[in-house]
């Protein structure tokens, strides 16, 4: 692994665990409406997720399990809230973040979420290693479209592509947007899965303390 200057990372389920976060969100809500959480449950959710917007996935969702007359934008809300107040770190997060900034090294997270994810960066441990953070709805660009990552580059020169590294868990997503802007890419493989997208990335690795060998030694470089 070659050494870089700028680290670009994905933020959830990279150096945030979205899992966690989403999970602990659902209970509270849950025990809200006095539902007793569980993993079925919480596979039901995201199931409604994938085919529901943000304004109706929840009241689909909460009458399935016999909850009614909710007003949905004040649900969605409270939701993001207790989102946003869960900044639980993937293993290792803190850790690399600290030694790349500590060897100059510059932190950027670029991430497809709702602006809404700027809340939980800002409360975790991590917001003072971090140098800019790129949110597609910001922006007005999803992460695959070219002026996504010519937003980036604008932001972070004078670094260079060849000096850039994009850190993600979404080979679709996070290194597909890396391979588009030209820059080389590491999936963050945590759970060993097969890559059936045909997208390769420059590096794969399975725990974050990995990425040690791709901070700059002795200063930038």
């Amino acid at each position: 692994m070659k050494q870089y200057d700028v680290f670009i990372f994905d933020a959830d389920n990279t150096l945030y665990d979205y899992d966690m976060a989403e999970a602990a969100a659902l209970r509270a809500l849950l025990d809200n409406c006095r539902i007793e959480y569980n993993e079925d449950i919480r596979a039901r959710y995201r199931e409604i997720c994938k085919e529901e917007p943000d304004t109706t996935r929840f009241p689909r969702f909460l009458a399935e399990l016999g909850v009614a007359a909710i007003n949905a934008a004040d649900f969605n809300d409270y939701y993001l809230k207790l989102l946003s107040s869960k900044p639980y770190l993937i293993d290792g997060a803190l850790k690399i973040c600290r030694d790349i900034t500590a060897a100059g090294g510059k932190i950027y997270i670029a991430t497809d979420g709702a602006a809404a994810t700027l809340a939980r960066l800002a409360a975790g441990s991590l917001q003072k290693y971090i140098s800019d953070v790129f949110i597609a709805e910001e922006i007005g660009h999803e992460m695959l479209h070219p002026e996504f990552f010519a937003h980036i580059l604008r932001r972070v020169r004078p670094a260079t592509k060849d000096k850039m590294l994009m850190i993600g868990d979404n080979p679709a997503l996070d290194i597909a947007c890396g391979k588009h802007a030209g820059i080389d890419t590491c999936w963050l493989n945590r759970f060993g899965e097969k890559n059936i997208t045909g997208i390769v990335p420059t590096y794969e690795i399975r725990r974050l303390h990995q990425l040690a060998d791709a901070i700059p030694k002795g200063g930038r470089t």
